[in-house]
């Protein structure tokens, strides 16, 4: 059996049971890939793979539209939230 982890948000009208990034209004850094998925099922090359044991952490600026996540504590970069 294998299973995907992916670390994200979205707003309150998305449905839990689906990853986040995959429905409209959700962004998620997925774990089996290390992609960044924003609204979508094709994902963008972000970081590295995670696991069990990895530490990720999010962040969101809703004044620039932006975010982040980390990985054990290494930024991993600023992900834009409105398609360019």
């Amino acid at each position: 059996y294998r299973s995907s982890i992916g670390i994200g948000f979205s707003t309150k009208t998305v449905p839990l049971s689906r990853l986040p990034g995959w429905e409209p209004e959700s962004w998620a850094y997925h774990g089996d890939d290390g992609k960044s998925y924003c609204c979508q099922l094709s994902g963008k090359h972000y970081g590295p793979a995670f696991t069990a044991g990895d530490i990720i952490g999010c962040g969101v600026n809703f004044r620039t539209g932006s975010a982040f996540f980390t990985k054990n504590g290494d930024p991993l970069g600023l992900l834009a939230l409105l398609p360019s």
